[in-house]
């Protein structure tokens, strides 16, 4: 609060300013944030409340994903990721007809803005120049890396001699903010290897406890280097994307 100031001493609101007298003196204050019980019902907050819902939902699920993900991603902090992967989840929520605002689902939206969503700082696709291809059918999910050449020499690092592509697949029930995952290391190669000497990989389609469910499929790229007949990942080369994201 201030002293009013001047001849004239006012008392009122004028504004977003509060002129009141106490003690015999004459003070001036600006109007206070709006209470928690204002912000929690009152309609003039209505459309806070709906934004601050479906981020709040969005940053949950992205804990979800980010921590499913952990096994392909390099030891030590993200710092960013989860604003990152929020943000674009927040994307695919705001694609969503179906629901009311401040309701959006996930599930319901674009899920296909997901797909090339990099978890590390080099990218997937400069990698690979290109992502498998995805099919689903009723009872399983295939993989397929025919047709993909050798990674791309430009952006192998220096001192590897080997490469491994792992995955990991999730599903997620957007109701009940639970997931289950299922982990898949794959074998070394020599970087000389062309991706489509993998052939097609084939998961099990999950079950889905709701129509709320999402399935993602992570895929990450380690780097190694021979050392003596012995293998040593390359610390801190991982790459690591969505390659698939769908409705159950």
């Amino acid at each position: 609060m201030a002293r009013q100031a001047g001849g004239l001493q006012l008392e009122g609101t004028i504004g977003n300013m509060i002129f009141y007298k106490m003690n015999g003196k004459y003070y001036v204050r600006s109007k206070g944030a709006p209470s928690k019980a204002k912000l929690k019902k009152g309609k003039a907050f209505e459309n806070s409340r709906r934004v601050s819902a479906e981020f709040g939902h969005a940053s949950k699920m992205a804990s979800k994903v980010v921590h499913a993900a952990k096994p392909l991603m390099n030891p030590g902090n993200h710092t960013g990721l989860h604003g990152k992967l929020t943000e674009q989840l927040q994307r695919v929520l705001q694609t969503d007809r179906q629901s009311a605002y401040g309701d959006r689902k996930i599930s319901l939206g674009d899920l296909s803005l997901l797909e090339g969503f990099d978890f590390e700082q080099t990218k997937l696709k400069s990698h690979l120049i290109a992502l498998p291809k995805i099919k689903s059918s009723q009872r399983d999910i295939k993989v397929d890396f025919s047709g993909m050449k050798i990674l791309d020499p430009r952006s192998v690092p220096e001192g590897a001699s080997h490469f491994r592509l792992d995955m990991v697949s999730v599903i997620f029930d957007e109701q009940k903010m639970s997931g289950q995952t299922m982990d898949l290391k794959g074998q070394n190669q020599l970087l000389s290897v062309p991706l489509s000497a993998l052939g097609t990989i084939v998961l099990p389609k999950p079950h889905a406890e709701t129509d709320d469910s999402v399935f993602l499929i992570l895929l990450g790229l380690v780097f190694l280097q021979e050392v003596n007949g012995e293998m040593h990942e390359l610390s801190g080369k991982r790459s690591v994307g969505v390659i698939a994201a769908f409705r159950l």
